[in-house]
């Protein structure tokens, strides 16, 4: 879109809970739309001044149009003013669907200019606001999900006249126009694939249009009708009355569900009727979204972000791409054999752990800085454990004092100390917690070695040139016969537990707390015993790995074996540390209780740099038994995969109930016995020869 722009001071950002509480709401602005000579979708657009909306054009304005026979024409709109933002909470937690907080009486299409104005009288070019003809809407919005736009006749949603646009419904994976009838099986709708539609970091611009009597376009970008990623013709929109039922308002929302949902954000909305100089091209032309072009012209727009920033946007925007072409080819195949079309499932294109990480669609983690693999940076570290140790030392001398010429060296370098307390952090984290020993890596080989995945062959000792290389964003090299596709993925970290009774009790909660501190998106599970971490940054996953987990022995460690004369022996076949395997220093912990297991279970793991052959390509249909000793009734640990036997108490027989049932008849018998009948004593009554007292005591006796 071309537009003269001028250089615009700073603007401050203000932050409105609801559109109906917006006071940022500009009307009195008007825009010259002409469409281009050889695309006509390719609109080019002169703001124009606010005194001269109502009076034509200025003398450089009409120079340009009168140089072209193309008809333009002049378009009043609404629109927020720059710096105004919606903040939208999800509509279900808030008031249970549209309100009228969600509208706003300004934000409609401009009532059109009457034919007795100055306006119609002084400008060669076609002037009108008529919402018959249709409307346009352009909007920028920051959501993880769910952004719903209305198109309504009236400043609130009316049941069976309101369109509603969901972008990025579906886990951001799907575009759903609907018009909701009365009744339910009369609702007009479609859902088209547009996979990570929306953008939870950076804001993306959108288009939305109704014109031609019921056909609703959506698309991304700044430019209507370019990149259409969904579309609606709605068959009974001749229901409507025409005029009294004419879309003129916009409504802002957010259709988010379940516990993840969170809020939108939205600014720059503007609101514009159709502009009759496209009436000579049946209306506002569209074209398909191509994924390469908008991406190319998107980071066109962004020339001045970092480029190792987000690198999880060169995936997600490959699997993007890769999804609407197969959707397109599908779309075609129908087409081609007269069947009805029906949206493919990400499945059907990508590994079952991708696709499932797809359909999640995962809140992004943070960036946690530099490379610390960096040969500098190495070489930072080095001197600057030098000199903390040699501080240490003095201060252990002198008793915690410090000369002069000590305080100015450390003032001197202040600014690298400043600079790497993000590493001090990193080194005192769980400082106080004993390691796990290096020899406990290869603990349970037989139990879980078999369901172990070992990078190739090729790839052995290479993670560590991977976590250095700073200028290969492909994800490493690979060599070999069978193993030429097979690389690094820079990105993620691959964890397998050692503890397979206790892991089972953890959780994708558990993993993404123990890595908190660098900014974990997602946890990919491949199995039982073996996970993917994501994180946004190579840069974030090295710090974790080098920070977490510590680098295992090319060589094996060995033991004594008693049985051979103290001869020493390798603990294992398997070189874990060639491998490119490392042991995490800390047990990873459960942090809370649930159906699953008990707060305080711990597992030991091992991790290392994640391949590409790192995926769960079909979705498991069998699992393997659990150990012996695993349950969720208890804490687990090391060597809890197979029963212990306790020592039995002896309290009798039975189950607790029946010994309580027994002690209190045991208590009655004795308080029984213990009472005589009339304080008779009857151990000094003598004997007659009917054996009286025999009878008394049998008298006295408790019943059986």
């Amino acid at each position: 879109m071309n537009s003269a722009m001028h250089t615009a001071p700073k603007i401050k950002e203000v932050q409105y809970g609801s559109l109906s509480a917006c006071k940022d709401i500009d009307i009195g602005q008007s825009v010259i739309v002409k469409p281009d000579e050889n695309n006509a979708n390719q609109w080019t657009e002169i703001p124009m001044d606010r005194h001269n909306a109502g009076s034509g054009t200025t003398g450089t304005t009409n120079n340009v149009f009168q140089a072209n026979a193309i008809i333009h024409s002049i378009v009043p709109f609404a629109a927020m003013k720059q710096g105004a933002t919606i903040r939208i909470p999800p509509m279900q937690w808030h008031c249970g669907g549209w309100d009228d907080q969600h509208f706003h009486d300004q934000l409609r299409i401009p009532l059109p200019v009457r034919s007795g104005s100055s306006s119609s009288s002084s400008t060669p070019m076609s002037s009108s606001s008529s919402p018959s003809r249709g409307i346009v809407v352009t909007l920028e919005a920051m959501a993880r999900e769910c952004i719903a736009v209305a198109l309504s006749p009236r400043p609130y949603f009316d049941l069976g006249k309101t369109y509603v646009v969901h972008l990025g419904a579906a886990s951001n994976l799907q575009t759903v126009i609907r018009r909701r009838m009365a009744n339910p099986s009369d609702t007009v709708d479609v859902a088209l694939p547009s996979p990570n539609i929306c953008s939870s970091d950076k804001f993306q611009s959108y288009w939305i249009m109704l014109q031609n009597k019921g056909q609703v376009s959506v698309g991304v970008g700044k430019i209507p009708g370019k990149h259409c990623v969904a579309s609606l013709d709605d068959s009974v929109y001749h229901e409507l009355r025409s005029g009294v039922d004419a879309v003129k308002y916009v409504g802002l929302g957010n259709s988010a569900l379940g516990k993840r949902a969170r809020d939108v954000k939205v600014r720059n909305v503007r609101v514009m009727s159709v502009p009759d100089a496209f009436v000579a091209f049946g209306g506002i032309p569209v074209t398909a979204y191509d994924a390469v072009q908008a991406r190319q012209e998107e980071q066109q727009e962004e020339e001045g972000q970092r480029k190792e920033d987000y690198e999880n946007d060169g995936i997600e925007d490959a699997l993007r791409m890769e999804y609407s072409k197969e959707c397109e080819k599908a779309k075609k195949r129908a087409e081609k054999f007269g069947i009805e079309y029906k949206q493919p499932q990400p499945d059907a294109f990508f590994s079952w752990s991708e696709a499932r990480r797809m359909r999640a669609n995962p809140e992004r983690g943070f960036i946690t800085g530099f490379n610390i693999m960096d040969e500098k940076e190495q070489e930072k570290q080095r001197k600057r454990k030098e000199r903390f140790e040699m501080d240490s030392n003095k201060s252990s001398i002198g008793g915690g004092g410090g000369g002069g010429d000590d305080q100015e060296n450390d003032n001197d370098n202040n600014d690298e100390e400043d600079e790497d307390d993000d590493d001090l952090v990193e080194q005192n984290v769980n400082k106080k917690a004993p390691l796990i020993l290096i020899h406990e890596a290869w603990d349970n080989e037989e139990l879980v070695g078999s369901m172990r995945v070992d990078p190739p062959e090729s790839l052995w000792n290479k993670s560590d040139d991977r976590m250095k290389d700073n200028d290969n964003d492909d994800g490493g090299g690979g060599g070999g016969d069978d193993d030429d596709n097979v690389r690094y993925i820079p990105t993620k970290i691959h964890l397998f537990a050692i503890d397979w009774a206790a892991f089972k009790q953890i959780r994708s909660d558990d993993l993404l707390s123990y890595f908190k501190l660098y900014g974990p998106s997602y946890v990919e599970w491949l199995g039982e015993l073996s996970c993917n971490i994501h994180f946004e940054d190579r840069f974030s996953a090295s710090r974790a790995l080098e920070a977490l987990s510590r680098a295992l022995p090319n060589e094996i460690p060995q033991k004594v074996v008693e049985e051979e004369e103290g001869e020493k022996k390798a603990i294992s076949n398997t070189n874990l540390g060639l491998m490119g395997w490392r042991l995490c220093n800390h047990f990873i912990y459960k942090i809370r209780s649930d159906k699953f297991g008990k707060r305080g279970t711990r597992s030991r793991c091992i991790v290392r740099m994640a391949t590409s052959l790192d995926v769960l390509e079909e979705r498991p249909s069998t699992f393997p038994k659990p150990p012996p000793g695993y349950t969720t009734h208890r804490v687990l640990g090391p060597g809890s995969d197979f029963h212990k036997t306790y020592p039995r108490r002896d309290h009798g027989s039975g189950n607790r109930y029946d010994r309580r049932r027994r002690g209190r008849v045991e208590k009655r018998r004795r308080r029984h016995r213990s009472v005589s009948d009339d304080g008779m004593n009857h151990h000094h009554v003598e004997d007659d020869e009917f054996d009286q007292s025999a009878i008394d005591r049998a008298l006295t006796a408790p019943r059986r």
